[in-house]
């Protein structure tokens, strides 16, 4: 078993623990889940089992085929048949990952990997579309050069960002990125005082 896949299931796992102890009553939100392994023949097989398990909760789920979507048109025959069964689940949108380096990648690179992503569409021998973009990478303040993207996107600054970012730019702001035990942490609790900072973590999601 490999690491990734070691971290997967651990995740997998926290997710099944903390859904069970919600009241079936309670709205739900959508569990992101940034799946960075490669889905070699039955690595993706427990996340289908919790999706299936669970078909009210909603899953958000990043694919990344090779830091964004690859160099070929379409992504190969393992990710597509990955793909094309998570599309068969209703409680399930796939977002494709890009990159920016914290924009120091070049702007036309950028719009190259989300044009393949939309390209995706065009796959004729199954369902592999992607429902939306997952920046990563992001910075954290907005700018005069700063970009807006039509449509549903989630940008990755990995901190508390600029609100605006939460006003126009994105409608899903990831600003942590460890355990939740740590979040709540005395005295890391992540807020921020800032006036041009978001307060907390909302998000449109």
């Amino acid at each position: 078993m490999s690491f990734s896949t070691l971290l997967l299931l651990t995740f997998l796992a926290t997710v099944i623990t903390t859904m069970a102890a919600v009241s079936s009553t309670t709205s739900l939100t959508s569990i992101l889940i940034p799946l960075y392994i490669y889905p070699t023949p039955n690595a993706w097989d427990l996340l289908y089992q919790v999706i299936t398990v669970y078909p009210t909760q909603p899953f958000t789920i990043i694919v990344n085929p090779g830091s964004g979507p690859g160099s070929k048109r379409f992504p190969d025959e393992s990710y597509r048949e990955g793909i094309t069964k998570l599309k068969t689940f209703k409680n399930v949108r796939i977002i494709g990952y890009v990159h920016v380096s914290y924009i120091a990648r070049k702007l036309e690179d950028v719009c190259q990997d989300i044009d393949r992503y939309v390209g995706w569409d065009e796959y004729k021998n199954g369902k592999i579309s992607v429902d939306s973009i997952f920046v990563d990478e992001a910075p954290e303040d907005v700018g005069k050069d700063a970009i807006s993207l039509s449509g549903f996107t989630m940008i990755n600054p990995g901190v508390i960002a600029d609100k605006r970012f939460y006003e126009a730019t994105a409608d899903a702001v990831v600003s942590y990125e460890d355990r939740l035990v740590n979040y709540y942490a005395p005295g890391k609790l992540q807020t921020s005082k800032d006036q041009n900072k978001s307060p907390g973590t909302p998000s449109r999601m």
